[in-house]
Parts: structure tokens; C-alpha cells; sequence
């Protein structure tokens, strides 16, 4: 999903902001999500890779050839074993 956000962040806009590289569902469903914000983002991106066993990801349509090799935005995959952050 094409946003003007970079990534999905973990305490965005605070100093301690991290954005998620890559995570599986479940473990996302462990945060909260602004529902004028990401909220419904994430939620369709899990359900997604939930339901169909693909990748979904979250990003900043600019990002959008890096996005897709996994180096910006947030992908998120049944296939992750835990969350990594971006640098």
C-alpha cells in the first residue's frame, strides 16, 4: 500500500519512533494503531498475508522499487519469525 508515510512506526511522532521492517501478522496485532492513521493500513496488510500466505507492505509511494525488495517500508509476511526494525 502506497502512503506518504515511509514506513508503519512504533511510537511515531515521539523521539523513541522506530519504524517495523519486517513482521508477521500476529505479532503486529500486539500494537495499537492510530484508526485515522495506520490502523486500517496494518489491518488489511495482515489480514492479506494472513488469508492468501503473501507479502503485503506499507510505504511511501516514492519508496515503492525498494519497498518491493524489502528494503523500505514495512513488509509484512507470515514467513517473518519476529520483528525487525529498520535501521
Amino acid at each position: 500500500m502506497a502512503t506518504d508515510a515511509d514506513a508503519v512506526f512504533l511510537d511515531w511522532g515521539k523521539p523513541s519512533a522506530k519504524a517495523f521492517r519486517r513482521a508477521p501478522p500476529k505479532a503486529m496485532h500486539d500494537y495499537s494503531f492510530p484508526a485515522g492513521s495506520m490502523g486500517p493500513k496494518v489491518d488489511a496488510a495482515c489480514r492479506f498475508a494472513e488469508m492468501t500466505g503473501k507479502k503485503a507492505a506499507i510505504g511511501a509511494l516514492k519508496d515503492l522499487p525498494t519497498i518491493l525488495l524489502g528494503e523500505a517500508g514495512t513488509t509484512i509476511t507470515t514467513a517473518a519469525s519476529g520483528i525487525d526494525w529498520a535501521p
